[in-house]
């Protein structure tokens, strides 16, 4: 029934090579036979009892084998335990000869800054060391080098700026943040605050008929995390370089700031933000008023409760207003900007039968200025660009809708025009001109009035270029040799949009024309220093889907596509695009 094997001597297992610990071998006892199991054969009383010796001894080892894992495993905790302890002692001796230790602290302050500001928004908020919304925190990069080592730590409890940019979306908070937020707020102290407090909540609709709009509850709409943490955060505004402050008015009422009589000071205060249409708590907009450091103010609705403007204009350098109602009123705040760097109203919406009378009003310092006419004719803002005088405008963005009267174009046109010939140092111009029909040499004008421009910008709708003024523009900034220098001389990025487009497939050859033309190598050809090549050049055109015969593929002709891939090789980054 068992196999029988040759006598030889005892096997012993071992468990390593350098182990002097040896356990007998089940090796030494002779296998059991497979037929044993698969047949039905009955072993005699002899091989019974063989049978039961040899279970006997493979119990003993497999007890000796188990024996042997559970020293073994108390030997690899106790080795565990001590590895543990040895790379312990180990990280503390190579710390104290790391090269790390040898950067100077100069060094480590400009990394430190980086890594908890990485990086800029396009509205100049630096991105913040804290950020709190909800269920997310995110950014804690200051607090996380704190904890890295005490001398990580003195650098970092030393550079109060590191700590000081904070973002917290006070609706909808899920726990107490004030622990954590009073380590930001305590490390930062000494260096003005740049502190964004938002509400994201549906905005409140104008509604018409029985729908009624459910008034602010505190206890609700915020919770008591919420109003905890502005509660906190309203003791350190007075601290504040840079604030945001997206919520509603009614977060400022005293059952929520915590105190019957609230009252503050801005001493540091120079840039403000907002998008909150009302402001009905007098002292808080008294305080701005004010704040001797405001030098930029960004407000959806300039006008205050008592009809009073947010003062001093005089210090202001830059100025962004969401919704501003009447010319004259933009004239009259302007005649006090004398230091105004930057101009952006994104929607001028001029009182009805507005008469707007022309006057000097020089703006010194303005560099850049955005303007937005929305649903009104082009013609209610002639008062306007006829007055403004911008010796240094450099960039230059305006859009406009509805302006069908040529009478009124006209006149519009020569006042903007005359805008234009007060900025000589224009070099950015972006033009996004809805329902305007353009006369044919309007836009060569105005480029004959801009020497210095660099970039232009220009969208018109097709419709209202029944008279190809986009056609007659690519035409005059074509260059031909032993001519006068073509217009817009300086001339490197230029963008063309038409919208709803009339034009044919000839306006492609006549676009890439003028493109080779200013191209580097063309230029250089010639020995032209007057003119300087362009590196960007772009023409879009879109056709109304109710008209699809006016559609065409610039590209149906293979050739386009040779001219776009040589003038890229020229150094030119030209596109033709047409759709829908």
């Amino acid at each position: 029934m068992e196999g029988n094997g040759a006598e030889s001597a005892p096997k012993k297992l071992t468990l390593c090579s350098c182990s002097q610990h040896a356990l007998p071998s089940y090796q030494n006892i002779p296998p059991p036979l497979p037929e044993s199991i698969s047949s039905n054969y009955l072993p005699t009383q002899k091989e019974a009892h063989e049978t039961h010796e040899l279970i006997e001894r493979e119990e003993q080892i497999l007890g000796q084998y188990r024996e042997e894992m559970s020293r073994v495993r108390r030997l690899l905790e106790v080795l565990q335990a001590e590895t543990k302890v040895l790379e312990e002692r180990l990280s503390i001796r190579r710390a104290a000869v790391s090269t790390i230790r040898k950067i100077p602290v100069e060094v480590l302050d400009e990394i430190f800054g980086i890594v908890c500001h990485p990086e800029n928004t396009p509205h100049g908020w630096q991105k913040q060391s804290l950020y709190i919304a909800r269920q997310t925190i995110t950014h804690p990069t200051a607090l996380a080098i704190s904890h890295t080592s005490s001398h990580w730590r003195r650098i970092m409890i030393a550079r109060p700026h590191l700590w000081a940019s904070i973002f917290v979306n006070i609706r909808g908070l899920q726990k107490d943040i004030r622990p954590l937020l009073s380590v930001y707020l305590q490390n930062s102290s000494g260096a003005p605050l740049d502190l964004r407090i938002v509400e994201t909540t549906p905005k409140r609709r104008i509604t018409i008929g029985n729908s009624t709009i459910t008034p602010f509850n505190a206890t609700r709409d915020l919770g008591k995390h919420g109003i905890e943490a502005f509660q906190l955060l309203f003791g350190h505004l007075s601290r504040c370089g840079r604030l945001e402050m997206n919520v509603r008015w009614e977060v400022l009422m005293p059952d929520v700031v915590g105190t019957p009589d609230p009252t503050i000071a801005f001493p540091d205060l120079h840039t403000f933000t907002t998008s909150e249409e009302e402001w009905r708590a007098p002292w808080f907009c008294e305080a701005l008023q004010e704040a001797p450091g405001l030098r930029s103010l960004d407000m959806h609705i300039l006008v205050l409760p008592n009809g009073a403007h947010i003062l001093p204009y005089q210090r202001l350098t830059t100025l962004s207003l969401g919704y501003i109602e009447g010319v004259n009123l933009v004239l009259q705040i302007l005649a006090s900007c004398e230091r105004l760097e930057t101009l952006d109203l994104q929607e001028v919406v001029p009182e009805p039968d507005e008469v707007v009378m022309a006057h000097s009003l020089p703006l010194p310092a303005l560099r850049k200025l955005k303007l937005n006419l929305s649903d009104s004719d082009l013609s209610a803002l002639s008062g306007l660009f006829a007055s403004l005088e911008m010796p240094l405008l450099q960039e230059l963005s305006f859009s406009s809708m509805d302006a069908s009267d040529p009478a009124t174009i006209s006149l519009s046109l020569s006042s903007f025009m005359k805008m234009l010939g007060h900025s000589p140092a224009l070099r950015q111009l972006t033009l996004d001109i809805d329902n305007t029909r353009l006369p044919r040499d309007s836009m060569v004008e105005l480029l004959q009035l801009l020497p210095e421009l660099e970039q232009f910008y220009l969208t018109i709708f097709g419709d209202m270029d029944q008279d190809g003024a986009i056609v007659r523009l690519i035409s005059g900034l074509t260059y031909t040799p032993r001519l006068s220098p073509p217009i817009g001389s300086k001339l490197t990025q230029l963008k063309l949009q038409e919208v709803f487009s009339s034009a044919d497939v000839g306006i492609v050859e006549v676009f890439l024309n003028m493109v080779e033309s200013r191209s580097r190598s063309r230029l250089e050809a010639v020995d032209s220093s007057s003119v300087t090549s362009l590196c960007e050049a772009t023409l879009s055109l879109t056709f109304d889907d109710d008209s699809p015969e006016r559609f065409f593929d610039p590209y149906a002709d293979p050739v386009v596509e040779e001219r776009l891939e040589m003038l890229q090789q020229d150094g030119v980054m030209c596109d033709v695009a047409c759709g829908f």
